[in-house]
């Protein structure tokens, strides 16, 4: 079976006490393989920060630039060996490892369409 392994900030809030208001505090992103598993967890970073930021700071990011992780179980696909993916949104860049749906800007064909409701799919589950 492949790993997929999926990106997923998660803003989480608070209720400030002068105010009782709720407001974000800070980020977690939680990088989990295909069945749940936590393989990394970052957190810290202000809740104003994109997650495509987020990920560029942390060492997930640099670790699967430098071919250290992401690298096994692989999977044949038609003849062309997938490697395990991060799953991301159309803010993150385009990298041999983070797959990412497709940007929309009102063209897209079905088959595109399709994919990104997939991809968003393992996103957020």
């Amino acid at each position: 079976m492949e790993a997929i392994y999926l990106l997923r900030p998660q803003k989480l809030t608070v209720k400030t006490t002068l105010t009782g208001n709720i407001s974000t505090v800070f980020l977690v992103q939680r990088i989990v393989d295909a069945s749940g598993l936590y393989l990394s967890v970052a957190t810290g970073f202000p809740g104003s920060l994109h997650d495509a930021w987020m990920l560029h700071l942390t060492n997930v990011y640099w670790v699967a630039e430098d071919e250290n992780i992401l690298m096994e179980p692989t999977f044949d696909l038609g003849g062309t060996v997938v490697h395990p993916l991060i799953v991301g949104d159309t803010a993150h860049p385009n990298k041999t490892w983070l797959i990412r749906p497709f940007k929309d800007t009102g063209g897209l064909m079905c088959d595109h369409r399709k994919f990104n409701r997939e991809v968003s799919k393992a996103r957020i589950e």
